[in-house]
């Protein structure tokens, strides 16, 4: 581990034991990364990879692998590999804009949020059949959430507006309403009214955080303050 990454990881540590979280909870952690036309400039000036190296560090402190998992959206969702402690510095130059996923799209969320809930949690993750999520998702049941599977923590970083509210609102709805353990820490980058929507299900939903940030260049622990939020370590109190 570099020092950089041992270091932060610390703090990762003590803001947990501020929020009452002596032992970080085992979580799975995974990051969706607006690859939206208007989120360019993030991944031309190195702010996506600088925040994908800070952010391995909640990784580390929560995951048993250590690794961050990760999705790409515009319009549709990417899937690019899994983000690990060798890729720090390189990964957006070497792995996400060589992988063939489309870029520089509009902004839709449901994708994202609908392929990290299959890959966590699988068929529990399906929506129920009938009505207008079974129209959305297919007409696969549900089951119930079990309350032995390890519980997941998806880092949503988007810089603009969605374009399906109804669906993304769908996916949300339906993870809490079935008590699947994961938790949604939507961090929006921008002017706050960009993110009516997110507020929405932040207000709405136990399992939805919302961070409005102006920028993602901000300190250390500013980050780490923002993305272990009161409101997620008290969910994490919870399980």
């Amino acid at each position: 581990m570099s020092i950089n990454l041992e270091k932060r990881t610390q703090q990762v540590g003590i803001i947990l034991a501020k929020r009452g979280l002596p032992v970080a909870p085992k979580t799975r952690v995974g990051v969706a990364l607006d690859v939206s036309g208007s989120a360019k400039h993030f991944y031309e000036n190195g702010v996506i990879q600088e925040t994908l190296d800070r952010l391995l560090a909640v990784a580390m402190k929560f995951d048993d692998d250590g690794n961050l998992d990760a999705w790409t959206f515009d319009n549709s969702v990417g899937e690019i590999p899994t983000i690990t402690e060798s890729d720090e510095g390189t990964y957006v130059k070497n792995k996400l804009l060589k992988s063939r996923v489309s870029l520089w799209g509009g902004t839709s969320y449901a994708p994202p949020l609908q392929k990290a809930m299959d890959f966590y949690f699988g068929e529990q993750a399906k929506p129920a059949s009938g009505g207008f999520l079974g129209k959305l998702f297919g007409s696969k049941p549900a089951a119930p959430a079990a309350t032995s599977q390890e519980p997941a923590m998806l880092l949503f970083i988007t810089d603009g507006a969605n374009g399906d509210e109804d669906r993304a609102a769908a996916v949300l709805r339906e993870a809490a309403k079935s008590k699947t353990p994961v938790y949604f820490n939507m961090i929006g980058v921008g002017p706050a009214n960009y993110f009516g929507f997110i507020q929405r299900m932040a207000d709405e939903l136990p399992n939805v955080g919302f961070v409005s940030m102006t920028s993602l260049s901000i300190s250390d622990e500013q980050l780490f303050e923002a993305v272990v939020s009161e409101d997620f370590c008290e969910w994490a109190k919870k399980l």
